[in-house]
């Protein structure tokens, strides 16, 4: 059996996380903030989740997480920790 390691970026703007196929794992809002994080390498396409997160909130999606298949982009209106593989 192996460990799968889960990768985090701390951003507080918009940014490409991965391209490729990836797993999105959850968030955690440092400020309030309204996320969107897309399965494209842009704002763009496949809409994976959205939602307008208080100070201190935490999303996960256990250990299987959310598979995607073209990139993992996040759009952030403020300070928040995005987990991913």
């Amino acid at each position: 059996m192996s460990l799968a390691y889960v990768g985090y970026l701390a951003t507080a703007t918009n940014a490409l996380v991965k391209t490729g196929p990836a797993k999105f794992y959850g968030l955690i809002a440092n400020a309030a903030a309204t996320v969107t994080v897309y399965d494209n390498t842009s704002a763009a396409g496949t809409v994976i989740y959205t939602k307008t997160l208080a100070a201190g909130e935490v999303i996960q999606f256990g250990g299987i997480g959310v598979a995607l298949n073209n990139g993992l982009y996040i759009a952030t209106t403020a300070a928040v920790v995005l987990l991913y593989q």
